[in-house]
């Protein structure tokens, strides 16, 4: 019978975030539901104008989610039982705006959306551009602290640590953002393109592996 031994291996990565995604939520209602998909567009196209002219690239103002649904509210009559009566229809906008790390850029794209006429809901996080090369980085680790800890097993035990016979990931904790909050009041900045200078916290991630290997 062959010697093995099995294992788990932890790894860690580590990295500063190199992207900011600011986010945005629009929505039109109106009874009409043309009238509803036209007041839609005509914010989209403006959200779209406002963010070229703060400096974004064309299209960069990307759709995440669209949707259209009736929207009713509870109305309370004479003899005090509640009714569901249509509102309108319900048009939303999920959109996104990606860049390179510039808190500079970032005050102007803020400014620039929270004085539009479709006063979007925002958000912002700081992320990275490429997550596979930081996932991989964690993965890595794990497999080197699987190999580390295997090779110091088997030498107490003497013997001699061989190749590996099968492994598997048991998957990543953690994420590809900062956990670093952004809370503005929209008014302030809709008033002025200025964005505070800081250095969000760095994206970590832990990647776990089990690992095992032949020895003689």
């Amino acid at each position: 019978m062959d010697k093995t031994i099995r294992l788990e291996g932890v790894g860690k990565a580590s990295a500063k975030p190199d992207l900011i995604r600011v986010t945005l939520n629009a929505s039109a209602l109106d009874p009409d539901y043309g009238k509803a998909m036209d007041e839609a567009d005509e914010y989209l196209t403006e959200l779209r104008g406002l963010a070229t002219a703060a400096g974004l690239e064309k299209d960069a103002l990307k759709t995440c989610d669209f949707s259209v649904v009736s929207e009713y509210r509870s109305v309370r009559n004479d003899g005090g039982e509640y009714r569901q009566e249509f509102v309108g229809y319900r048009c939303r906008h999920a959109l996104k705006a990606e860049f390179g790390f510039d808190t500079a850029l970032l005050g102007k794209v803020l400014s620039a959306f929270a004085g539009s006429k479709a006063k979007p809901e925002l958000g912002v996080e700081f992320a990275l551009r490429d997550e596979r090369a930081f996932a991989g980085e964690a993965l890595d680790s794990a497999v080197a602290d699987a190999k580390f800890r295997a090779n110091a097993i088997a030498t107490a035990a003497g013997l001699t640590l061989g190749e590996i016979v099968s492994i598997e990931n048991r998957g990543n904790d953690g994420g590809f953002r900062s956990n670093t909050n952004v809370n503005f009041e929209a008014r302030a900045v809709a008033l002025s393109a200025k964005c505070a200078s800081f250095e969000p916290e760095n994206i970590d991630a832990t990647d776990t592996v089990v690992v095992t290997f032949s020895v003689k």
